[in-house]
């Protein structure tokens, strides 16, 4: 997998002359807010990201963010977001359980996976807000033909389902456990590793 960029993996992005009237939410074309790049980059970053937020009309120099931005229509977008390449806009397509935000994510290596879905009050689902979780079994038939298009043997897609039809978030090629404790996956490790079964037999 050599993009794993929104401008690639998103069938959701918005341009500044779009007809969609929902609700758009600002993120980076890159993963993890843009903060994914090497150590000595992501130092810099964070402190001129702490800078630029501090000075008006930054937009259009942002090269990461520390939090997607929600608007509630294309109109209300800075107009420096249009403007950097580095930012994209999308429709935002939330997952609601009541008053709950979800979050599904699918990890997968070859033919091994797990599927779970997370619960937030947040209208960006982190694992900093998570409140609650539960293991489900099912991945959409779209998100399968998806992950076959884009290249995928082994990583992470965060995705939703909205009005029956599959919303996908971001596509990882680094998968990380996050705040979730590590002996709650321990036991399944061991199994997921079997995955590499597949490549064995040519199946993968």
């Amino acid at each position: 997998v050599a993009d794993i960029s929104k401008r690639v993996v998103s069938r959701n992005i918005v341009s500044e002359h779009d007809e969609w009237a929902g609700p758009v939410i600002v993120k980076t074309d890159a993963n993890y807010g843009g903060l994914d790049a090497a150590a000595s980059l992501r130092w810099s970053c964070r402190y001129g990201e702490a800078i630029a937020s501090r000075l008006p009309s930054t937009w259009s120099r942002r090269s990461t963010l520390r939090e997607y931005r929600i608007f509630d229509s294309v109109s209300d977008v800075p107009e420096g977001v249009w403007l950097n390449p580095k930012l994209i806009v999308e429709k935002f397509l939330p997952e609601q359980r009541g008053a709950q935000y979800c979050l599904r994510t699918w990890l997968f290596f070859g033919d091994e996976e797990r599927i779970a879905i997370f619960y937030s009050n947040n209208p960006v689902v982190k694992s900093a807000n998570i409140i609650g979780r539960d293991v489900i079994s099912e991945v959409p038939d779209d998100l399968r033909e998806m992950r076959r298009q884009l290249g995928f043997d082994y990583g992470k897609f965060d995705f939703a389902v909205v009005n029956g039809k599959t919303v996908l978030f971001d596509a990882n090629t680094t998968p990380t456990i996050g705040a979730i404790p590590r002996e709650q996956y321990r036991p399944w490790l061991g199994k997921f590793a079997d995955g590499i079964s597949a490549f064995l037999r040519g199946t993968a």
